[in-house]
């Protein structure tokens, strides 16, 4: 089925670093869009439905191994926030912490790519993903006056709507230390795979307006089992 996507990442080219790259895309055939983290793939996904129905789910139960698979697919489920103005609907952000650019980039790996500048010292990187009923011209975009932002790219919609991509620096959101007593895992991956030098979490939540937020940081683990000999 044919798409048109968009795809960005904050990353610094002469620099060589990025952090986790994303994909947002609409089919020529539907107005429905979905919006992946490319390093995760299909594994995870949000959809956001023109009915209104938004979710995240796993790409496939097979993800999992026999006793660990999940009783449904669908781990967050949503009602589409309401819009911001007639025909304009402020769908997710994603925001990605100054120091969250570690990763090699080899842009032969990412051909097409939009690179969004980090962040300074102590602020995030935000793109905010907004849905338009109506595409809107060439040159125009949400906040673009009102709020400094820089056009992203921009994916036509079945229904002569658009997705349109938008970001600035933001104040960043302290993240707390988080401990976990019991981890479950994809299909052959184990507790060694938490040993990479590249390790990433992305989280999620609703914003006090309705719209999705994603973060996407690397992570420092300590294992207190390895500490203990164990």
């Amino acid at each position: 089925m044919t798409e048109n996507a968009l795809r960005f990442g904050v990353g610094d080219p002469v620099a060589g670093r990025r952090a986790a790259t994303w994909k947002v895309w609409a089919t020529q055939n539907s107005p429905d869009v979905y919006l992946v983290c490319r390093r995760i793939g299909s594994a995870f996904k949000l959809s956001l439905h023109e009915t209104g129905r938004w979710h995240f789910a796993f790409g496939s139960r097979d993800l999992f191994d026999e006793d660990a698979v999940p009783a449904s697919r669908f781990i967050s489920v949503y009602e589409s926030p309401p819009p911001l103005m007639p025909g304009l609907t402020l769908a997710c952000r994603i925001q990605t912490p100054w120091s969250a650019h570690t990763v090699p980039l080899v842009e032969s790996e990412e051909p097409g790519t939009v690179w969004i500048p980090p962040a300074p010292e102590n602020q995030a990187a935000e793109v905010v993903i907004f849905l338009y009923d109506q595409a809107p011209p060439p040159g125009d975009w949400a906040g673009r006056d009102s709020m400094g932002t820089r056009f992203v790219g921009q994916v036509p919609l079945s229904n002569g709507g658009a997705v349109v991509a938008v970001c600035s620096d933001v104040a960043l959101v302290p993240i707390p230390e988080t401990r976990y007593n019991e981890t479950k895992f994809f299909k052959g991956r184990t507790l060694d795979d938490f040993r990479s030098p590249d390790l990433r979490m992305i989280t999620w939540g609703l914003h006090t307006d309705g719209s999705i937020v994603l973060l996407e940081t690397r992570v420092e683990v300590n294992r207190s089992d390895e500490s203990a000999g164990r």
